[in-house]
């Protein structure tokens, strides 16, 4: 509403931000505590359920990399991450589960997002397709020959640049603003600073985001 109203500085708003990643794990420790009637408390929900480190990463920050910061993708990945164990008999959590529920919670949440976004026509959906098996870091090269794969239109060179805003507001790909550092556009406000802080940095990289990885199959290595 700020962005198109006639004088946004007298619009009284409040923002959550869920990339502030120790919010967004307080949501699912509080829900933790309710389900549990308060018999353990929010630092027992890591230490006592899940193994310590997934593949050398603080499994608290491995699920967080992993996913849209958004609470209903918190909620849906460590309830994944439990029905798994539980049904394969564990009393923690164990890196193979959160491995697998990963990749089951990379499967959602491409699904969504081609539901939610509208990216219904054949062309966008055939796009997607083709970063599978690829790097998760592509550059502007590689995405005009996707495009041209995918039957999409360029007439002009902001045919592109228009196309890959829309990937960026979408979050799948992020843009280098740093070398070897990416960032992605989870507050439409920081739109114009990433971009311009990638412009400056004369970058034409960009990277898939890390929930979308395990369903392209890209190699998480690159």
């Amino acid at each position: 509403m700020q962005l198109v109203a006639r004088e946004p500085d007298k619009i009284e708003v409040s923002r959550l931000k869920w990339d502030d990643s120790e919010i967004l794990i307080r949501i699912i420790e509080e829900r933790f505590i309710e389900l549990s009637n308060n018999k353990y408390d929010r630092n027992q929900l890591f230490e006592k359920f899940f193994i310590n480190e997934i593949g050398g990463v603080p499994t608290k920050e491995f699920i967080i990399n992993s996913i849209f910061p958004r609470p209903r993708d918190l909620i849906y990945f460590c309830k994944s991450c439990k029905d798994i164990a539980v049904s394969r008999g564990h009393e923690i959590i164990q890196e193979a589960d959160v491995l697998f529920a990963y990749r089951e919670y990379s499967s959602w949440v491409f699904k969504s997002l081609l539901v939610e976004n509208n990216i219904l026509n054949k062309q966008m959906e055939d796009f997607l397709f083709e970063l599978v098996g690829g790097s998760p870091i592509i550059n502007e090269v590689m995405i005009r020959q996707f495009m041209e794969n995918s039957e999409i239109p360029i007439v002009t060179e902001e045919d592109v640049e228009k196309f890959i805003d829309n990937l960026v507001d979408l979050t799948i790909l992020g843009r280098e603003v740093r070398t070897n550092e990416f960032q992605f556009e989870y507050d439409v406000e920081n739109f114009k600073k990433i971009k311009t802080m990638s412009n400056k940095l004369n970058s034409k990289r960009y990277k898939i985001h890390n929930a979308l990885l395990p369903f392209l199959e890209c190699d998480m290595r690159a």
